[in-house]
């Protein structure tokens, strides 16, 4: 999951550390402009996690992380286009921006859950602190080594390919997409080691599926006894850092045996 990040992170910063300049290169936008777009989206990078985790509440962390990571692929690969300086150019550019912002919302904070819930287990809890440690030392190992490689690749694509400064901006871009690449492709052969958290999150989803059936249970049939029976198997596939949706649960159970009263009653009567 680290190696993951780090490719990721790598892509991330590689974009960011040209982002502006490119701005004022290859549209002419001055100063001012140019970093109010940068400001937008890094608002933008930064507040989308909070959707992305409660999306990961409905449908799982892997499935958002990966979803993520490919969002975001899809927006390095808009930039790495190279479309010139026009009014086209400007609106891909704004939906790479659009499409980065919320691969990252899915992805990285969802990520580091599942580094957390690494060590779940009361065997490892205590080594969680060192798993993040790890986890964030490769973050900043992407991030130290992204600026070098921009520069790198665009005085290439400059000196050794002939293209004009503004184009050579979007080979830097294409280094952030085959970065993205490299950080699926670690993401899907390394799955063996965090099998258990996947288990977790499958157990999770299953749980928050049994939560909907109740509702469909007790809305269209009103037979209670099934939808009680669906909570107790809820309550088990939630893990156990669920507490808040447990109980919930329970007290769900305590009303519906309270409904199940009156309406035997009803029907005696």
């Amino acid at each position: 999951l680290a190696l993951a990040n780090t490719g990721e992170r790598f892509g991330y910063y590689t974009m960011l550390a040209v982002f502006a300049l490119f701005l004022g290169e290859n549209f002419g936008f001055d100063a001012g402009t140019a970093s109010e777009i940068y400001t937008w989206f890094l608002t933008a990078v930064y507040f989308l996690p909070l959707f992305g985790g409660m999306a990961a509440d409905k449908w799982g962390y892997n499935k958002m992380v990966i979803i993520g990571i490919l969002i975001m692929f899809l927006g390095y690969l808009f930039l790495a286009i190279p479309l010139g300086g026009g009014s086209v150019a400007i609106a891909a550019m704004g939906a790479a921006l659009l499409l980065v912002s919320l691969g990252t919302g899915f992805f990285k904070g969802n990520l580091q859950v599942m580094v957390g819930d690494l060590y779940n287990d009361p065997k490892y809890a205590q080594h969680r602190d060192s798993g993040f440690s790890l986890f964030y030392m490769a973050i900043n190992i992407g991030a130290l080594f992204a600026p070098t490689a921009a520069t790198t690749i665009m005085a290439w694509a400059q000196n050794d390919l002939g293209y004009s400064k503004a184009d050579s901006y979007h080979f830097a871009f294409a280094v952030a997409c085959v970065s993205v690449i490299v950080s699926i492709l670690i993401y899907f052969l390394g799955k063996k080691t965090y099998q258990q958290v996947l288990v977790a999150d499958k157990k999770k989803e299953d749980g928050f599926a049994h939560f909907a059936l109740v509702d469909i249970t007790c809305h269209n049939t009103g037979n209670f006894k099934l939808a009680e029976k669906e909570l107790s198997t809820a309550i088990q596939l939630l893990p156990d850092g669920e507490i808040y949706r447990k109980a919930k649960a329970y007290e769900y159970i305590g009303d519906m045996a309270f409904a199940m009263l009156r309406f035997d009653r009803a029907e005696a009567a």
